[in-house]
């Protein structure tokens, strides 16, 4: 198994890893972490400014523009972190569009708009 740690082959039988002394991982063999693959969710950024809450959206689409330019850089965690950043936003602006449809909807009958 190769430590995420570190990149060194092990036995699958070690305690630790040979080479940095990391603790014993629970994956299994051949689902070894590739630090150089990270998804840049592009699509669902873009999904989410178009049909979520926009605002969020954009935020969503900044850092995933961020994920193939820090792997590029060689800097993997930032690239892994970015990622994880766009997933979760265009899911959170894809799920606050029906919250805010219904506050507009809510403050257009009640003439908060004028009439």
């Amino acid at each position: 198994m190769i430590c995420p740690k570190c990149g060194a082959e092990n036995t699958v039988d070690g305690a630790t890893c040979s080479e940095c002394g990391e603790e014993p991982h629970t994956m299994p063999i051949g689902t070894e972490f590739d630090p150089k693959r990270a998804y840049d969710h592009l699509f669902l950024a873009v999904a989410a400014t178009f049909i979520g809450f926009m605002p969020v959206g954009l935020v969503a689409l900044f850092y995933a523009g961020k994920v193939n330019r820090r792997l590029a850089a060689g800097d993997y965690d930032g690239a892994a972190s970015a990622s994880k950043r766009a997933r979760k936003l265009s899911y959170v602006a894809i799920a606050l569009m029906p919250f805010v449809i219904v506050i507009v909807e809510y403050l257009r009958s009640s003439g908060f708009f004028g009439t």
